[in-house]
């Protein structure tokens, strides 16, 4: 089942989450986040975002992380409880945006490295090492765990940059117009000449 994101202002995204432990329960609420990420094509979501109040997120990045052009059709899927960054490294900048904050962007720095402890639902404690994307979501994931949202680390929504559609819409937003494909553009462009 699709779960309703909550939007920034909605102040259970600056609850801190309480630590859970792996029970069958926690199965349903997994796989309810996983559909929700995946239809709002983000690349993780936290519990605080769907008004659940505890330490678990979802993260599914490419499985090969180092190629230039990222392979969508072969994801890796994290489903964390209780994560947490131990170890942080090589910091820089990193472009970032929000699901609790559409149609928005900003500039974060970010450790490029990470190390991690995490549960998973079947009750084993487990270490990651992580770079570049999945390091990024890691960090950006747990923070909302901590109520820490994008718009903190530069002072607030106003310093964000805005994005044009199309993202994800969200029920009051306009119905974005219609994307053409390749072979139209190619069609127009042919008919223009004419």
């Amino acid at each position: 089942m699709q779960l309703r994101i909550l939007q920034v202002g909605d102040p259970r995204l600056r609850q801190k989450s309480v630590p859970i432990a792996a029970t069958p329960a926690l199965q349903e609420l997994a796989c309810d986040m996983v559909q929700t990420m995946r239809a709002h094509d983000g690349v993780g979501l936290a519990a605080p975002q769907v008004g659940v109040n505890q330490r678990i997120v979802v993260i599914e990045v490419p499985e090969h992380m180092g190629a230039e052009d990222l392979d969508w059709t072969k994801t890796q899927l994290l489903i964390l409880l209780n994560p947490e960054v131990v170890e942080l490294a090589d910091f820089e900048e990193m472009r970032e945006g929000c699901l609790s904050l559409p149609g928005y962007i900003t500039y974060i720095e970010r450790a490029r490295n990470i190390t991690a402890h995490a549960d998973t639902l079947d009750g084993h404690s487990i270490t990651i090492e992580a770079g570049g994307l999945l390091a990024q979501a890691i960090q950006h994931e747990v923070e909302h765990l901590d109520g820490v949202l994008i718009q903190d680390h530069v002072g607030g929504i106003r310093n964000l940059t805005r994005i044009p559609p199309p993202w994800v819409a969200l029920p009051d937003d306009p119905e974005p117009s219609p994307r053409r494909s390749d072979s139209e553009d190619d069609d127009a462009k042919e008919s223009a000449k004419d």
